[in-house]
């Protein structure tokens, strides 16, 4: 099915079996498409080209030859409440200056290759609801999520990126991520890998039980705020001439390990015991004492009473 320059809106239909694409959306197009599934075409949706629009809610795409979702050329795709699963290669794809793709509460789930594959300028943004379904990126046959490319951006929040090949989420090529309240559980490489100039802001999420926590190389930079990394099978955080900054603390490294990514202060070692000045050298019982400094025995007269006894025993 191939829309140019129209519109259209689909309700509960399916398209299966295409040796062709299974819809795709061009020329300043634009699709609806709710409760519909999408299958064993060769790719499920295209949205290609300047100012081509298409929504799917509550649809399904799966067991495409190759792309699951591709969007390019500056077109626009917004993704609610989907599942896009079992595709050959990528579950989602989008790339190219322009273009963007906004997908909330939907699942991208045992794909071939990457579940989401960002490249070449594209902007995309995924997030779950608050207290309600959630977007999760799992088992899928490489990275959970790869972004690449000089000025390609991603935003995530309230995800689940678990149990990929290879790192749940991989940027690379200068690229930019920012990921808040997400985590990344269970992956077979790193649970976050950035390389090649990337940059990434995590915040309040984590990095659990994966390869390695989080890796930082070639000049990649990771800003952290409340991020953890833990139970991982090798370092928790690794650098190799990157940076990491955490909470106002930045950490270089040349293929070093960091032993946790945000360790305990050493305890405070208890302080020796000081050194007693004026020690008596004299009788505990004794009207005289000494001084150090003079070095001299002479008497301590406190009262009049211990005064006068001193006198008496100087007499006899």
């Amino acid at each position: 099915l191939v829309l140019v320059g129209g519109t259209m809106e689909a309700v509960g239909s399916i398209i299966c079996e295409c040796m062709e694409d299974g819809l795709t959306v061009g020329a300043r197009g634009s699709a609806v498409l709710t409760g519909c599934k999408i299958v064993r075409c060769r790719r499920g949706v295209v949205c290609e080209e300047k100012r081509s629009r298409m929504s799917l809610r509550s649809s399904i795409i799966r067991e495409n030859a190759t792309d699951g979702v591709l969007v390019c050329d500056g077109a626009g795709v917004q993704l609610d409440s989907c599942d896009v699963l079992l595709n050959r290669a990528a579950g989602v794809r989008a790339r190219g200056s322009g273009t963007t793709l906004r997908a909330s509460e939907t699942v991208i789930h045992a794909n071939g290759e990457d579940g989401v594959s960002v490249e070449d300028g594209a902007a995309v943004t995924l997030w779950g609801a608050e207290g309600g379904r959630k977007s999760y990126v799992r088992r899928n046959g490489r990275n959970g999520l790869t972004v690449k490319g000089s000025g390609t951006v991603v935003t995530c929040s309230d995800m689940r990126v678990h149990d990929n090949e290879s790192s749940g989420l991989a940027v690379t090529e200068g690229a930019s991520m920012q990921a808040r309240f997400c985590s990344f559980e269970g992956n077979g490489g790193s649970g976050i890998l950035l390389s090649q100039q990337a940059r990434a802001q995590l915040s309040f999420g984590a990095s659990r039980a994966n390869g390695r926590g989080l890796v930082v190389m070639e000049e990649a930079t990771a800003l952290l705020e409340e991020f953890e990394c833990q139970h991982n099978t090798a370092e928790q955080v690794f650098t190799s001439d990157g940076t990491v900054q955490l909470k106002n603390r930045t950490s270089k490294g040349a293929e070093q390990p960091l032993p946790a990514i945000s360790p305990d202060p050493p305890p405070v070692p208890a302080a020796a015991p000081a050194a007693a000045t004026g020690a008596r050298k004299c009788r505990p019982d004794s009207p005289y004492r000494y001084d150090p400094r003079r070095k001299v025995v002479f008497p301590s007269i406190s009262s009049p009473a211990q005064g006068a006894a001193t006198d008496r025993k100087k007499e006899s």
